[in-house]
């Protein structure tokens, strides 16, 4: 039994092209290995920004988090879209 693990940047993450050539790149070796870890980092800035909505949560600002957290929403959404495009894993998402 073998197992190959990957660990992929947040630099990587960040531009719909490095998704979709990590995609590629899942792809390949899932074919090849009884076993696949995928590891990522977060997306450049990602990291930063969640420690800035935890910061507003301590202050109590519960709207700012709300939108806060939409708006990272909306970021992953967009590059899973961007790197998906019409996949049918999308709507799982």
């Amino acid at each position: 039994m073998s197992t190959l693990v990957m660990k992929f940047g947040g630099n990587v993450l960040s531009q719909d092209t490095g998704i979709a050539d990590t995609l590629a790149a899942i792809e390949k070796q899932k074919k090849i290995w009884d076993h696949l870890v995928v590891v990522t980092s977060a997306q450049s800035g990602i990291t930063d920004a969640l420690h800035q909505i935890v910061q507003i949560a301590v202050a109590g600002e519960r709207n700012a988090v709300r939108q806060d957290v939409a708006s990272l929403r909306e970021i992953h959404l967009q590059a899973a879209t961007n790197a998906l495009g019409n996949s049918p894993h999308l709507h799982t998402l």
